[in-house]
């Protein structure tokens, strides 16, 4: 089976909107969104991710 590549690999959304990801990968599909692949979740064929804006913010600090 030959899957498509992705259309859309980047966006902006707003307050209130959301991005709805509908999986169609039968095996080994994940999501993650800070480039960190250990961070990951499985989305598999079937599988709904609905991501949205966080209703806060956090600031990360970095003490070198």
């Amino acid at each position: 089976m030959t899957l498509s590549p992705s259309t859309l690999v980047f966006g902006k959304i707003g307050a209130g909107e959301e991005l709805v990801i509908h999986s169609h990968v039968p095996e080994n599909g994940i999501i993650f969104g800070d480039g960190i692949e250990a961070g990951y979740f499985a989305c598999n064929s079937g599988a709904i991710a609905r991501v949205g804006l966080a209703e806060r913010q956090a600031n990360l600090i970095i003490r070198s």
